[in-house]
């Protein structure tokens, strides 16, 4: 019963009504039954006053047998209409006046009772009224005054029962109201805890088939609660894993590419040279593809090291002082056969001759040899190629550009992610998407940051083409300056 949420949240919620009821039940039982008494005790209280009067008028001033039955036929009319019984004392608690269904047998009050209307004050009891009653009774006893002087008590009864009946009622109306509202409420807690108990199902059914490796899985989200938000944040990390696994797979995909082609070529090339198929006179052309394919794989394999060692922490740095632009002209000039090929219009602007940054050389060197490698290979022939640094705040700013075709604005969030690639109808098939990964995380490791920015620019203002998609891309990173 309460080993699911469904059954704790039921019998929880039924638990937590049936004992607020119940309280609500006994404090208005109680609240019920001093209401009931005072507010008897105060009508009461209204009618004594009247008694006494009639009893100075019709017995003191008036002392007749005449005035007398008068005064008596009133005191059994006024005990009728009110449901109370009547009785008035004298000063010694002798009774010479009381309503019929008082038995014969009352002669007097006890003092107990006579003594707080004795000294003027009205007194409210509750009990048989020292035995003249067979029942419990609630009594007021009202002070009867002639020339300001205290000359006999007026006591007025009402049956308890009476009101103890009248509280019953009360709280039958009131149990009856609450098996009704308790079963609607049942009713609702049923269909709450149901529809939760639904949506955690979902989210729990969803969460096993990623764990199975369906990571399409979704949950529906009908609800802007906690457990709607819980399934919006499942259904969001479930996005992120389907992202990593294709990104993952097409990362197997790529590098196994990587690794087979130049393995392919070496093995190929050697093996050729080796068994006569490649001219004795062309074997050093042969050999020097072979080992440019060699090198390439094993930049890549030291790119996957780096990354290894990033993502466990491993990865150190030797901060020293350099010149930053000194560091971009020679990158320039290794990209110079490239850049020609492409017939690309470089435009080179330093703050200063001389940029002296501190950080890790090697680091440096890297991230402006994949920017200006990524620079080059997306750039639009015979189109502009601007790298500029500058300084503020204590900081260098170095920002390469290319135009070409540029980064849609929905891929720009995800440049820097690992394995991520753009257009791969257009992009270099060669590409594995780890140099920006490695750009962004080597500059992390300084404390640095790099963005990116993908605009459109005039067709005028590029070849006058009026169909060529242009955009100028830019990639900034800082440095601090030394």
């Amino acid at each position: 019963m309460f080993k699911t949420i469904f059954g704790k949240l039921m019998w929880s919620n039924i638990a937590i009504l049936f004992v607020s009821f119940l309280l609500t039940g006994i404090l208005l039982f109680s609240m019920l039954g001093w209401y009931v008494t005072s507010q008897k005790a105060a009508s009461l209280e209204e009618i004594a006053p009247s008694i006494a009067d009639m009893t100075v008028s019709l017995q003191i001033e008036n002392n007749s047998i005449f005035y007398r039955q008068i005064y008596l036929d009133n005191l059994e009319t006024i005990s009728i209409v009110s449901g109370t019984q009547i009785i008035v004392a004298n000063t010694n608690g002798e009774i010479f006046a009381k309503t019929s269904r008082i038995s014969d047998s009352a002669v007097s009050v006890s003092e107990e009772f006579m003594r707080a209307p004795l000294s003027g004050v009205t007194s409210v009891t509750t009990g048989r009224f020292g035995g003249i009653f067979s029942e419990t009774t609630l009594t007021v006893g009202y002070p009867i005054r002639y020339n300001s002087e205290v000359i006999g008590v007026v006591f007025l009864s009402v049956s308890m029962p009476n009101l103890d009946r009248d509280r019953f009622n009360m709280a039958r109306l009131f149990i009856a109201v609450s098996a009704v509202v308790l079963l609607i409420a049942i009713v609702i807690s049923y269909i709450v805890a149901q529809k939760m108990s639904r949506s955690l199902k979902s989210i729990n059914q969803a969460a096993k088939n990623i764990a199975s490796g369906n990571f399409k899985a979704r949950v529906r989200v009908t609800s802007r609660d906690e457990i709607g938000q819980l399934g919006a944040t499942f259904n969001y990390m479930a996005e992120a894993l389907q992202q990593l696994d294709d990104t993952h797979t097409s990362f197997i995909a790529n590098v196994s590419h990587e690794l087979r082609t130049p393995m392919t070529t070496i093995s190929g090339f050697i093996e050729n040279v080796l068994n006569g198929t490649i001219p004795k006179e062309r074997a050093g052309e042969y050999l020097s593809i072979a080992l440019s394919e060699s090198k390439r794989l094993a930049r890549l394999v030291t790119d996957m090291l780096d990354i290894s060692k990033m993502s466990l922490g491993q990865f150190s740095v030797d901060m020293k002082p350099f010149d930053l632009a000194e560091m971009i002209r020679l990158t320039i000039i290794q990209f110079e056969s490239r850049i020609e090929e492409k017939a690309l219009d470089v435009t080179v602007d330093f703050s200063s001759e001389h940029v002296n940054v501190i950080a890790d050389r090697d680091s440096i060197s890297r991230v402006i040899t994949n920017l200006m490698d990524n620079a080059v290979k997306f750039s639009d022939p015979a189109s502009h190629l601007d790298i500029k640094v500058f300084t503020k705040g204590g900081k260098a700013y170095t920002a390469v550009s290319n135009e070409g075709f540029g980064i849609e604005p929905e891929d720009l969030p995800h440049v820097f992610d690992r394995f991520f690639k753009t257009d791969k109808s257009r992009n270099d098939k060669k590409g594995t998407g780890l140099g920006l990964y490695l750009v962004q995380n080597l500059l992390a490791i300084h404390g640095q940051k790099i963005v990116v920015n993908s605009v459109d620019i005039s067709d005028e203002e590029y070849d006058g083409n009026p169909n060529h998609p242009a955009k100028r891309t830019t990639f900034i990173f800082s440095l601090e300056l030394a």
